[in-house]
């Protein structure tokens, strides 16, 4: 996440920032499926920012310009759980990087929630998650039988 300070921003500086992110997520949910990393981490919340659908339906050939689909003046602050947020990006209608002196949000909307809102994410605020996941060694693992699920689940301290 070095590129936050990265003035100039070439195509192919914008296509890798954004495999960045998006590799980000898929592999932070590989490993909360996998049970590699704790409930805590999968469900800390990230400060967002909200922008409400303004009734216009966004489709394939218009997904480039958001900004004529969702009330960008009119914003609501909020949280959203790391892990949905990694299904928001692996879900990812809306995808865009957004400037200022350097990489400094995303919006984000998934197929799902495309005519509902976007999310506008805070570069620093998602790597900071991605660096505690990095630096996750759990250090007891715990197997308890769930009956309904008829599996284990993996408890880590």
């Amino acid at each position: 996440m070095l590129r936050r300070k990265q003035i100039r921003w070439p195509d192919v500086s914008n296509a890798n920032a954004e495999k960045e992110i998006m590799f980000a997520a898929f592999i932070s949910r590989k490993l909360f499926d996998s049970g590699k990393i704790s409930q805590k981490l999968q469900n800390q919340a990230l400060s967002v920012i909200k922008y409400p659908s303004n009734g216009e339906k966004i489709h394939a050939l218009r997904r480039l310009s958001p900004e004529r689909f969702f009330h960008l003046e009119g914003p609501t602050k909020g949280t959203i759980v790391f892990r949905n947020l990694c299904n928001q990006i692996i879900h990812s209608y809306i995808f865009m990087l957004i400037m200022e002196n350097g990489l400094k949000y995303f919006w984000v909307a998934s197929d799902y929630n495309k005519f509902k809102f976007m999310y506008q994410i805070d570069v620093k605020e998602y790597a900071q998650i991605l660096m505690k996941i990095g630096k996750y060694w759990p250090t007891e693992t715990r197997y308890e039988f769930d009956e309904k699920k008829h599996d284990y689940r993996i408890i880590h301290s």
